[in-house]
């Protein structure tokens, strides 16, 4: 079955709204860009598809190229054009040479001059500000129709779309990442401010032992010290492996998961397996991926501190359009623990699942513990 960037688009509706679910799916904007080009190149029967964007120092950078069936990958190289740069300052979709005659219709890109005899070019334009430009060309002289001009002012509409939507993710994604860096240190700088006052506290003791000569429980103060200490170093490690799963976004969500579950296993030896049926790779926005790590995050910090197990399984599934995330400890379970679900976060994480507009369940027995998160995948 092809997927839907090999399907051959029939129409320029088609490609319109083809380029629409892209965006809406958060779609890679690379390949997204990749796609506009490919289908302008399809739908105007021309030999040339380009689309370049304006980088630093006013400089026209060529992103995609498709040429007859060929397309080179993300290319990323300057280019020289005057007839590419008058178009972009006139601000308007336009062809040549039926609308302008006598135009040099040639960029020159690495050194490779590439030249057609009729283009259909349409700037992208954001906010009144020039930021790349959209082109078709045919070798021949055949002039691009009005039908064709217009479709190519669609896509590049929809370019501009998609790199501002690219450009708010990736602000989400740096405020969320700055968030979460926030939470962690706050949770670091309160667990050693405990960890400080009862090791003051215990010197005091200690000294108060010492001056009454009680051996033994100087030795009992001295081994529940280290136990306390022992507990403070893992709290610690697991804040800092939190806070790297939290700024490695350029992983994968997937990729996180496994790198996250595999530190895990070595910080604190329980054993972990991960499962995934999904088969694919999650699309989230920025600020929903930081929930889910969060959520993954504490259920492990729960079966760290308080279940008593040595191995756990995380399986990642797709149920009826929802991503399926599930974290079974062999534990002794929540029900023997008689702890309330506030006091494990539970209620935080069950609050998260639902920000998404998710839900949070959990299973429990004397043989282990069982949750299963449930979020719209898009």
């Amino acid at each position: 079955m092809l997927s839907e960037p090999q399907k051959p688009v029939k129409t320029w509706l088609d490609g319109l709204v083809r380029i629409s679910r892209r965006i809406a799916n958060i779609d890679d904007v690379d390949a997204i860009l990749q796609d506009v080009v490919l289908i302008s190149r399809a739908l105007t029967k021309a030999d040339t598809a380009s689309l370049a964007l304006l980088e630093a120092a006013d400089q026209l950078v060529l992103k995609h190229q498709a040429i007859n069936d060929r397309h080179s990958e993300m290319l990323n190289v300057p280019i020289a054009s005057p007839a590419l740069w008058s178009a972009i300052k006139s601000a308007a979709a336009h062809r040549c040479p039926a609308e302008i005659e006598h135009l040099d219709l040639s960029w020159d890109c690495a050194g490779h001059v590439y030249a057609v005899n009729a283009a259909a070019i349409a700037p992208l334009y954001l906010d009144n500000v020039p930021i790349g430009i959209l082109w078709v060309g045919r070798y021949e002289d055949a002039s691009f129709d009005e039908s064709e001009i217009a479709g190519l002012g669609h896509l590049a509409d929809q370019t501009v779309i998609a790199l501002q939507h690219a450009s708010m993710a990736a602000r989400l994604q740096s405020l969320a990442v700055i968030e979460e860096r926030s939470r962690i240190a706050r949770e670091m700088h309160d667990s050693l401010a405990q960890i400080l006052g009862y090791l003051g506290l215990e010197m005091q003791t200690l000294e108060t032992l010492t001056r009454q000569g009680d051996t033994e429980a100087v030795l009992a103060e001295i081994k529940q010290a280290r136990q306390t200490i022992k507990s403070a170093q893992v709290d610690v490690r697991g804040n800092i492996l939190s806070l790297r799963t939290a700024l490695s976004g350029n992983l994968g969500l997937i990729a996180a998961f496994q790198k996250y579950l595999e530190e895990f296993s070595l910080q604190t030896g329980v054993a972990t397996q991960f499962i995934n049926d999904a088969n694919i790779e999650l699309s989230l926005s920025p600020i929903a991926e930081t929930q889910l790590i969060r959520i993954v995050q504490e259920a492990l910090t729960n079966v760290r501190k308080h279940s008593q197990a040595d191995a756990v399984e995380f399986h990642l599934a797709i149920e009826d359009g929802f991503i399926a995330i599930t974290l079974a400890d062999n534990g002794i379970g929540i029900q023997q623990r008689e702890i309330s679900k506030s006091h494990f976060g539970l209620q935080t994480m069950a609050e998260r699942a639902e920000s998404m507009g998710g839900s949070l369940s959990i299973e429990s027995s004397e043989n282990g513990t069982s949750i299963k998160l449930l979020i719209p995948h898009i």
